[in-house]
């Protein structure tokens, strides 16, 4: 089967991402109209055997309607494969937890995925690894060992579940992070996993899950992302103060979500 640049190219997107809103695909130039991407969506979602599907949501007391979020199905994936030489393709096995429980979260997170991608397509460098906390790995069907690829198993057999682990090639070397996207304003929550994430950068413990890929890391910052300035603003005065963060300034960053959307995803992270 014969498909357009566009349609091939809304395909590629959603395998990397997994999911997206008609937001998200415009943020990556996939068109600049909307009303002829949604019905470029609305026709793939039409076909015999549709590439796409879509959830919609009701709206928010807050943010209002909450847009649809798109993704593959297996016909999509077939499609890739016959058209591209993609080899990681990403997609929901059944839509059992699709945004249900944690769309602005999960959302949010894509959305920084979006903005590295904005990044690569300015020839800036190129994402190799974007992983999340609902990225899965094994099966528990059949072997009841399903478990998050973000997972990080610490030396006292607690863990921590990193939103995100990002490998980015600077065209130089690679960057390293493990990602978490903060919504709301509860820092105590936030202390609490950043201290978990101080326990993992002390063992190593991204670096060991990494290293089969990516044989040359030697080591990463925490990225912070924060929907609220002003619970970036009393986290980091209050890790300021915190003598056992005293060696690790410069491996935790902070920025808000506003400001990676409005200026991109390098520049400005602030230290404690």
């Amino acid at each position: 089967m014969e498909i357009k640049a566009s349609q091939q190219t809304i395909l590629e997107f959603l395998a990397q991402c997994k999911f997206l809103t008609v937001s998200q695909m415009m943020a990556l130039g996939i068109k600049k109209d909307r009303a002829n991407l949604n019905r470029e969506l609305k026709a793939m979602r039409h076909w015999n055997k549709p590439p796409i599907a879509h959830k919609n949501f009701g709206a928010d007391p807050v943010a209002g309607k909450l847009e649809s979020v798109h993704y593959l199905t297996a016909a999509g994936e077939k499609l890739l494969q016959e058209h591209t030489d993609i080899v990681q393709i990403r997609r929901p096995m059944g839509d059992s937890t699709l945004f249900y429980k944690d769309y602005k979260h999960r959302k949010h997170t894509i959305d920084i995925q979006v903005s590295l991608l904005q990044q690569q397509l300015q020839g800036k460098g190129n994402l190799l690894l974007f992983d999340t906390y609902f990225d899965q790995e094994g099966n528990n069907r059949t072997q009841a060992n399903a478990r998050s690829k973000t997972k990080l198993v610490l030396s006292d057999n607690s863990f921590l579940i990193a939103d995100a682990v990002i490998v980015w090639d600077n065209n130089t070397d690679y960057q390293v992070y493990a990602l978490e996207m903060y919504n709301g304003k509860d820092t105590g929550r936030v202390e609490r996993a950043l201290w978990q994430h101080a326990q993992a950068l002390s063992e190593g413990v991204l670096v060991d899950l990494l290293l089969p890929r990516f044989p040359h890391i030697k080591g990463y910052q925490i990225l912070c992302v924060f929907e609220h300035a002003s619970c970036q603003q009393a986290t980091w005065e209050r890790l300021s103060q915190n003598p056992a963060y005293e060696n690790l300034r410069g491996y935790f960053l902070a920025k808000s979500l506003q400001e990676i959307q409005a200026n991109g995803f390098f520049g400005n992270w602030q230290s404690f």
